[in-house]
């Protein structure tokens, strides 16, 4: 926590280094709401702000999460027991070409953080390469073109209409 200042320059400085896709994630050791620390006192609001105007200066979203609510317990017996969501995973605007994004908490017996689960699904459709059509003038002159188009074009498909085609 006493090096907030160095971890958020940082940040800053890898986030300018380029207009690609990128994803951060791992330990924050810092919250963003009150609410995602439950136990001892309340984190003081300039700590808070910094961490949301950190994210908002390198253009990061916070991209939710499945799992429990808290990544960080002192393991403590009540009612000394601190949790806390200090670990996350934050994306950049570009990052939104991959909508299918899923951060997990782990539960972990080994440590005091869970661990952080991203997954990125694999769209295919959203991967392709556009295909540029290109239509044949003989293709006119096959007694069965005008059959292929209705078939095709007349009915349910599936993707574009050139695609059917």
């Amino acid at each position: 926590t006493a090096k907030w200042k160095e971890s958020w320059a940082l940040l800053d400085k890898l986030s300018r280094l380029s207009r690609r896709p990128w994803l951060v994630a791992g330990d924050f050791n810092e919250i963003l709401y009150q609410k995602e620390k439950i136990g001892s006192h309340h984190r003081p609001l300039w700590r808070l702000n910094n961490f949301r105007k950190c994210l908002e200066t390198c253009n990061l979203a916070n991209l939710g999460y499945e799992g429990s609510q808290f990544t960080w317990c002192n393991h403590r017996e009540e009612p000394h027991t601190i949790r806390a969501r200090l670990d996350r995973a934050c994306a950049s605007v570009e990052w939104l070409v991959f909508p299918e994004t899923r951060v997990r908490h782990i539960p972990s017996l080994q440590s005091d953080h869970s661990a952080i689960l991203v997954e990125t699904v694999h769209d295919q459709q959203l991967v392709q390469k556009k295909k540029r059509f290109r239509f044949e003038a003989m293709w006119l002159r096959s007694p069965d073109c005008e059959e292929v188009v209705r078939k095709h074009w007349g009915g349910p498909s599936q993707g574009s209409a050139i695609q059917a085609f």
